[in-house]
């Protein structure tokens, strides 16, 4: 049974994690962060990035506890996600962790637990584990093999499942030993099935297999790998669940086209985040159906580009939402003590004011007021009025109406 721990967040930055286990106590603890959480403070090469992590695991029955800690560096044009793993040797016992990572202002904690089994049987298997041998960024390897396990299994009907299973304790009184794959659906139906025959070459060896999932539907399955040794007469079963996705049609394919919290209010986007995948596809066609696309995503890098800094990407500031939201204002207004130049899409050049600005919407008939508080760069909103408010108070009623406004209802 493999062990599956996913998501406990402080802040925004989100960690999956997966335990296998293999021969001897052997146990690997796999994670993986995806890449856009992460920030670069290095002006020279922007793509290499790092984080710390630590990790605390406590033997329950033994009440014996170890810390790993360190940092990963790696290059983030190597694929959306940052996968790394945890080697732990251990002995019989029931084991619990805590994972702590921690990237600049963005930090997570991820808990699990998992049972370290005596190694008594005299014929076993790992857990068995899915992954792809052709991947963007790194690939790691298991006895020669290389490939990349995939901590979340999940594919589309255009790749081909990867499956990998250790096997110890074979008997050499018979030459062969056979391995039964089977993929099952939510139903409980046989999707596919091989029975393969395979010569026994050592006392420990691994077996694998490639699994073309094009004729599968979009839809949870099983895989469950049988093993049988005749010279003991023992059969030994390890199964894993995945999932396949369909290879989305047109926009959905689009790099931000999933990124829809910051055209929706946060109550929106909690109930998308509840919906099941196929809602979700259904929800997401219909969303941008009705809005641009290209002028969204436009406006994304264009936050970036203006308004980020060294700990937080444009588009996660108050204003870089605001601009995405509603495109850049009609007017800005600058006000402050402290004067600087600054040259870039939305202040060209313009002798201005850093400590606050005021953005006109015109055609929306409002005006927004950020202030650079903590003097870190970041303009956190004060306040949206109508335009000709003389002064910005906070009053829930005005701005919860023209919160409202903003988001405005399909």
């Amino acid at each position: 049974m493999i062990l599956l721990s996913i998501i406990f967040l402080i802040g925004d930055l989100q960690i999956t994690t997966r335990i296998y286990r293999f021969e001897e106590c052997y146990v690997e603890l796999w994670y993986q962060i995806p890449v856009r959480n992460i920030i670069s403070l290095q002006v020279a090469n922007p793509n290499e990035r790092e984080f710390s992590y630590k990790l605390l695991l406590t033997a329950v029955g033994e009440k014996d506890t170890t810390v790993r800690k360190g940092i990963k560096h790696f290059v983030s044009d190597s694929g959306d996600y940052v996968y790394d793993y945890f080697p732990l040797w251990l002995y019989p016992d029931t084991f619990s962790y805590q994972l702590f990572i921690s990237a600049l202002l963005e930090k997570a904690t991820i808990t699990g637990g998992f049972k370290v089994f005596s190694d008594t049987l005299l014929f076993y298997a790992s857990d068995l584990v899915l992954g792809l041998k052709k991947i963007k960024g790194e690939s790691f390897s298991r006895r020669g093999i290389k490939f990349l396990p995939l901590i979340l299994p999940q594919f589309s009907n255009y790749d081909t499942l990867f499956s990998y299973i250790e096997i110890y304790g074979l008997v050499p009184d018979s030459l062969f030993y056979t391995v039964h794959y089977q993929i099952k659906d939510s139903l409980n139906q046989i999707v596919y099935e091989c029975n393969l025959r395979r010569p026994k070459l050592e006392y420990t060896q691994f077996d694998t297999i490639s699994i073309p999932l094009y004729s599968l539907n979009a839809a949870d399955y099983t895989l469950s790998v049988n093993i049988y040794e005749p010279a003991l007469n023992t059969t030994v079963t390890r199964e894993c669940n995945f999932r396949v996705k369909e290879v989305l049609p047109d926009i959905l394919c689009e790099k931000f086209a999933w990124e829809i919290k910051y055209l929706v209010s946060k109550e929106e986007y909690e109930r998308f985040s509840k919906m099941d995948y196929n809602q979700q596809v259904k929800y997401l066609k219909k969303f941008w159906a009705k809005r641009n696309y290209k002028e969204f995503e436009r406006r994304l890098l264009q936050a970036d580009e203006i308004f980020s800094v060294s700990h937080l990407k444009g588009r996660d500031t108050p204003q870089g939402k605001f601009y995405i939201l509603k495109g850049p204002p009609d007017e800005i207004k600058k006000y402050g003590i402290e004067k600087e130049v600054l040259g870039d899409l939305l202040r060209p050049g313009t002798d201005v004011g850093r400590s606050q600005e005021l953005w006109i919407y015109e055609r929306e008939g409002i005006q927004v007021l950020f202030r650079d508080t903590d003097s870190d760069g970041v303009y956190e909103l004060v306040g949206v009025t109508k335009i000709g408010t003389q002064e910005f108070q906070e009053n829930l009623k005005d701005r919860e109406e023209l919160w409202k406004h903003l988001y405005k209802c399909d």
